[in-house]
């Protein structure tokens, strides 16, 4: 099996964003795990096409067995700077919010809190909520940054921050999940004094 070659007509499956395409795919990788670090190469591939479709699959995969990620989180948190196209960007913020709550569900054996590829995501989901983004990804990014911040007090502390100054100025729906983050907060450490 040539994984290069493998990935690309795996990739090509999806014709267009329907689900169905993107499930065939997913199917496709977790049928051949060989075919993930491939898939995620691609993500992060100067192919914008491809880069996008990349991204579509390996939410699913996510979304179906988060626990492939895990040997693959250092590539996927360091890389996600790189990304600047919308559409992978909302798959990739929310591969980000799944695999935050999937390591405080079920801690993961070898977790290291000092690890490089944690103040990537990190940084990176405080960037996506800060930043000229869609509704979405902001969305999984403050997902992400609440489950970081049972481990990392300051991470709610800045997450507070910037949900409480950029509310006003929200979408509805920004607004909405910015009051359930703040909420979630609250109840778990008490409202700052």
């Amino acid at each position: 099996m040539n994984n290069e070659k493998d990935i690309i007509g795996v990739i090509d499956l999806v014709k267009n964003a329907k689900r169905i395409y993107r499930d065939q795919a997913s199917d496709e990788i977790l049928r051949n795990p060989e075919l993930l670090s491939p898939l995620i190469r691609t993500v992060f591939s100067s192919d914008a096409v491809r880069s996008v479709k990349a991204a579509w699959i390996l939410e699913l995969v996510c979304l179906y067995e988060p626990k492939l990620l895990i040997t693959h989180i250092q590539l996927l948190a360091t890389n996600l700077k790189t990304i600047t196209n919308e559409s992978a960007l909302r798959p990739l913020s929310k591969i980000g919010s799944l695999m935050s709550k999937e390591y405080f569900l079920e801690p993961w054996e070898d977790f290291d809190p000092d690890a490089p590829w944690i103040n990537a995501l990190v940084a990176q989901n405080f960037e996506w909520l800060s930043g000229d983004h869609k509704v979405a990804a902001k969305v999984f990014a403050m997902e992400s940054l609440y489950y970081w911040g049972i481990k990392f007090d300051w991470v709610h502390e800045e997450l507070i921050f910037r949900l409480q100054k950029d509310f006003r100025s929200g979408s509805s729906g920004y607004q909405s999940r910015a009051r359930k983050i703040l909420d979630k907060i609250y109840q778990t450490k008490g409202p700052k004094t």
